[in-house]
This record gives C-alpha cells, structure tokens and sequence, in this order.
C-alpha cells in the first residue's frame, strides 16, 4: 500500500533536519523498485529509487573526500573513511537507527518485509536527494545530524 505524499516526506524531513524545496525529490527516494509509483512530479521513475541511489552513493563520497581532501591526511585515511561511512551496513544502520525504513514504499509482492538492501538503497536515495535538491552544504548538514562520523576517524 502507498503511503500518503505530504506524511511521508514531513516525516522524513522532520527526521533529516532539512526541508526540501522540491517535495517530489523526496517522495521519489522513499519508492523502492516496484513501489507502483511512476511518476514524482515531472519524473518518470518506473525504476522507483534507483536513479537517486546513485546519485547518492557518489555524493555522500564526494562529500568525504572533499572533507579528507583539505586535510591532506594520507590515502589510507581516505580508503577507510569511504570503507566504514559508505559501506552497505553503515547505510542500513544509519536508515534503522532514525526509523527512515518506515516511510519507504515497497514492492507490493515484499509483503511488508523491508530487506537490508532495500534500506541501505534507500538510505542512498535519500541523501541523493538531499544533494539534488540542496547541494553538498544540506548533504553536509544532514549526515551529520543522522551520525556519519568521517570527520572524527583519524
């Protein structure tokens, strides 16, 4: 079952300390693949999340290198940060600990079982759309509210 839109995403915003100006951004990040939803706002998005997720998944590094980068901390330091912050389990962790899993959208036939995977995917969505919808300075904010610590791993 879909849930409601405008719940959903004052919900999520409410947990990401951040407002987006563009609701459908982050009504399309909440559609796991399969979802039934197709469209948010003038997008098609037939592959629910996906799209976000890895847009996500490259602006959460881009993020941590950019921090790593004007440390000048060795290379080490940096395959690390990217290893634990960005690693699939610290993805569905950070989405379990804020309850983000209860406002994604399911494939109908998940009969409300929500996968590690599908957390971690939406996890990157969200913050995909974080960055589209108000650039590193909002995507900054937000992991830092929801507890990545890449600044604080030596």
């Amino acid at each position: 079952m879909t849930m409601n839109m405008s719940t959903a995403t004052a919900s999520v915003e409410e947990i990401l300390g951040y407002t987006f100006s563009d609701k459908n951004c982050l009504w399309e990040a909440l559609q796991a693949p399969g979802s039934g939803v197709l469209v948010a706002g003038s997008r098609q998005i037939s592959e629910g999340n996906k799209r976000l997720a890895l847009k996500g998944d490259a602006a959460i590094k881009n993020v941590i290198i950019e921090d790593w980068f004007s440390s000048n901390r060795s290379r080490a330091v940096a395959d690390g940060l990217l290893q634990s912050q960005v690693s699939n389990d610290n993805l569905r962790r950070i989405c379990s600990l804020h309850g983000l899993q209860r406002f994604i959208n399911l494939n109908p036939s998940s009969r409300g079982s929500i996968s590690p995977r599908t957390m971690y995917d939406t996890m990157e969505a969200i913050l995909g759309a974080v960055a589209e919808d108000g650039g590193d300075i909002a995507l900054r904010a937000v992991m830092n509210r929801l507890g990545f610590s890449w600044r604080d791993i030596q």
